[in-house]
């Protein structure tokens, strides 16, 4: 399976897909009824994973492109991510976010059922199951 996500301590790096653009086309594609509790429930796991993520290269240029000579630069120092990383994350639709400081820390919750972490793992890629153990504080 083609890796998607990467997650390093409180953030939380993804590419954005096809399938991940949108809510509204993440719940279609998983099939969910309109309105009912799975939808309501995949929907606030969505929110909290890509609501108000930040581009990286829209971040770097527009407020460290003074500072590093380049972007991988710029994730090697300032994110601390390896070379294989920092290629995998050197496109447009690459994001990232704190997850400790969003609103909905409770939905990680969800991700001590293995059901939630396979369906997570198909649409984001990666690895969830390191999330179990960040459900703290």
């Amino acid at each position: 399976m083609k890796k998607y996500s990467l997650q390093f301590g409180d953030y939380f790096f993804f590419t954005k897909t096809p399938i991940i653009t949108s809510k509204h086309w993440f719940l279609r594609r998983l099939k969910v009824k309109k309105g009912s509790y799975i939808s309501i429930t995949f929907s606030k796991i969505y929110d909290f994973f890509c609501h108000n993520a930040i581009n990286l290269k829209k971040e770097y240029k527009k407020y460290y492109q003074k500072e590093y000579s380049s972007i991988e630069e710029y994730l090697q120092q300032k994110h601390n991510l390896f070379s294989n990383e920092i290629e995998y994350l050197n496109n447009k639709n690459s994001y990232y976010k704190n997850i400790k400081i969003s609103p909905d820390w409770n939905a990680l919750g969800l991700f001590y059922d293995n059901r939630f972490v396979k369906i997570f793992s198909n649409f984001f890629g990666g690895d969830f199951s390191r999330l179990k153990d960040n459900n703290e504080d």
